[in-house]
């Protein structure tokens, strides 16, 4: 046994006791004296923990792979929701007109749902009919149950390959479902259009072959909404302009990937009437902009017909500019003001475009074309940059600032990189693989401007046979 010497022995420091502290039994130290314990979190970002240092936990990206512009993998950990307690309750106390529930709910995939992948298409989660006002719906159609937790069981595991056997399966039994609903006409035709919505606008979210955009999905919603419009009585209803507006963004998001004669026209009587009366209406995805949306879904149209034989119509590009140029978004939050301009420069850049890559004999000078596409390119970039990543309205970026950001130039080399930053930004929260092939497709674009060759964001992706929705 070793010798115990003075150098062992270590005592603890004396504590003064203030006077008129009371204190009965044990001595026991003031709180302010007490060691401060340190929490340490076992819920970092892949990347931190990886490089093993610490992660800060910042959502939806944390500091240091904001700093570094990468992607940062990170799950959001909270406790069960007390709902999940009251699930089966509500199932088994839904309405008698609602459909009976022969399948199990999965309260881990609905909880993920509701907390974390409906707000990738809001601008504020407060406001957001896909989360939890969807539970009136879901007790209603066993369709939409499905497609809601095909598409969790694959968004909290990153769309990876090994999420895809419970999400096809889920998905599987939604497509079933939702052709038995519509068939039997006892679901309601709104939780119908959430059905096929969620399936149509997820099919290149699960589809690696990067050319499936859910034209068919697209095609059925189009019909069912069309059904629900020929009732004017229908288009001041809540749920009503919830739907056409989604629908309105999906189209404008797929407007440039379609042939010419595969999208229904836009401009009929009824949808443009509804666009109109919705005017001073905020929507949860699109704000006040349904008229920019519904504007850059004939842009897009347009587009695609004019490349595809070349016959440009001056009098639907002046009279589509000056309605995009005298458009004033309404927008109390300056970010979501911020973003809607940003559409209205997109439809502008894809006007102007076509003015270049068919430009009409002395009447159209290239330079003065590139110009007006580099002018609204630096504005609707940097008011994108201004919005914090903490903001939600970010998620809703992708499109606009990848277009934005195809008419930048070589000198504008730091906006280049953090559009690129921000776009891993976006992924990081959507997990939506596209988002990531749009990103490399706009480094290969700029590096094809900086060496002389003119070709647009729009053809150099449809030379790939590449059809990107980035929502």
């Amino acid at each position: 046994m070793p010798r115990l010497t003075i150098q062992n022995i270590r005592f603890r420091p004396t504590k003064t006791i203030p006077s008129g502290l009371q204190v009965s039994g044990s001595t026991r130290e003031p709180a302010s004296e007490k060691t401060t314990k340190i929490c340490r979190s076992r819920h970092g970002c892949r990347e931190c923990r990886r490089r093993k240092v610490k992660c800060d936990e910042t959502r939806p990206v944390c500091s240091r792979c904001q700093k570094r512009g990468l992607v940062c993998f990170s799950d959001p950990h909270s406790p069960p929701s007390v709902w999940q307690l009251e699930l089966p309750w509500i199932f088994a106390h839904a309405s008698t007109d609602k459909v009976a529930q022969t399948s199990k709910p999965n309260s881990s995939l609905l909880q993920w749902w509701f907390d974390t992948a409906c707000h990738i298409m809001v601008i504020d989660p407060q406001v957001n009919p896909l989360s939890y006002p969807m539970m009136e719906h879901i007790t209603a159609s066993e369709s939409l149950l499905h497609a809601i937790q095909s598409i969790s069981a694959a968004h909290r595991r990153f769309f990876d390959r090994d999420s895809r056997v419970d999400c096809l399966k889920e998905r599987d039994q939604a497509l079933q479902l939702v052709q038995a609903e519509l068939g039997s006409k006892k679901v309601s035709l709104l939780a119908s259009f959430f059905t096929i919505f969620i399936l149509g606008i997820s099919s290149p979210w699960i589809d690696e072959s990067v050319q499936d955009y859910g034209l068919e999905h697209f095609l059925g919603a189009r019909a069912t909404l069309d059904i629900i419009l020929s009732d004017p009585a229908n288009w001041t209803d809540p749920t009503v302009r919830v739907i056409t507006g989604y629908y309105l963004f999906w189209d404008m998001a797929i407007a440039l990937l379609g042939e010419p004669l595969d999208l229904p026209a836009l401009d009929t009587d009824d949808m443009s009437a509804i666009v109109e009366s919705m005017q001073d209406y905020c929507h949860p995805i699109a704000g006040r902009s349904a008229k920019i949306f519904y504007l850059l879904g004939l842009v897009g149209r347009y587009v695609r017909r004019v490349m595809s034989d070349g016959k440009r119509d001056l009098f639907f590009e002046m009279n589509t500019e000056d309605a995009l140029l005298v458009w004033e978004p309404t927008e109390v939050n300056t970010h979501v003001r911020s973003l809607c301009n940003s559409f209205r420069s997109q439809a502008l850049i894809l006007l102007y475009q076509v003015r270049s890559f068919s430009p009409l004999p002395l009447l159209e000078h290239q330079d003065h074309i590139e110009g007006q596409i580099h002018s609204h390119a630096l504005s609707a970039v940097s008011q994108l940059l201004d919005t914090p990543v903490t903001q939600h309205c970010f998620n809703i970026q992708a499109i606009p600032l990848t277009v934005a950001a195809s008419g930048l130039k070589s000198a504008d080399s730091d906006l280049r990189q953090q559009v690129v930053t921000r776009l891993k930004a976006i992924y990081s929260t959507s997990r939506v693989r596209t988002i990531l092939l749009a990103t490399s497709l706009l480094e290969e674009l700029w590096e094809l401007h900086d060496a002389g060759v003119h070709i647009t964001y729009v053809e150099l992706m449809l030379s790939k046979n590449w059809k990107l929705t980035l929502v």
